[in-house]
């Protein structure tokens, strides 16, 4: 008798949930038979048929978020330079935004083009100048250097450089500015002005 009573509470607890679930779920259903009776389903079909609705909006969500994650990162990057991320809202884009900044310092790089617009079609191939850019701080072959850019009006690009204070590497800052600029001359005859801004430790 003992173990019907405990029997009965368990499996009172484990679908009480459920119920709960259920009766909610029957608010939200609209659906109803011919003269106002509401069609009937068995509580695991309207579990189910929730689920793959909740499954479906998901995954088409993760999609838009992918399609618009370029976007969300170059807007998160401005409001960077225009000082209006803390670093506990670092801390949280990092992830979120998947934003390649695991280290604690910041130095701020701009290419100002001299003869050229940054929106311009550089080749027929019509390459995108800031992941050419971007790619180029790979070069430097150091793991403690991660750079994003961003395009300021049509005449600027400007690089957002992370970079680990405790193993300093400016050699890979110089080497970088020297790649983008020798290679935007080299392939393109297209000449930037650089200035290069002080490392501060914090965002």
């Amino acid at each position: 008798a003992v173990g019907v009573i405990i029997s009965y509470f368990l499996t009172d607890r484990i679908y009480r949930p459920i119920n709960h679930i259920v009766g909610y779920l029957n608010l939200f259903e609209h659906k109803n038979q011919p003269g106002g009776r509401r069609a009937k389903e068995d509580e695991l079909g309207l579990i189910d048929r929730i689920i793959n609705y909740v499954y479906y909006e998901n995954h088409h969500l993760r999609d838009e978020f992918e399609r618009n994650l370029p976007a969300l990162q170059q807007k998160f990057l401005y409001d960077m330079l225009e000082g209006r991320i803390s670093g506990a809202k670092m801390t949280d884009a990092r992830e979120k935004l998947q934003l390649p900044f695991t280290f604690g310092a910041f130095q701020v790089i701009v290419f100002e083009t001299v003869d050229f617009s940054s929106d311009e079609k550089l080749s027929p191939h019509d390459h995108d100048i800031l992941s050419l850019i971007d790619a180029m701080v790979a070069e430097s072959d150091t793991p403690y250097v991660t750079v994003r850019s961003i395009r300021k009006r049509n005449n600027k690009i400007v690089s957002i450089i992370n970079c680990d204070t405790q193993n300093p590497k400016p050699e890979a800052i110089d080497g970088f500015i020297h790649n983008v600029a020798s290679y935007f001359e080299r392939e393109y005859s297209r000449t930037f002005t650089v200035g290069v801004g002080n490392v501060c430790e914090r965002v």
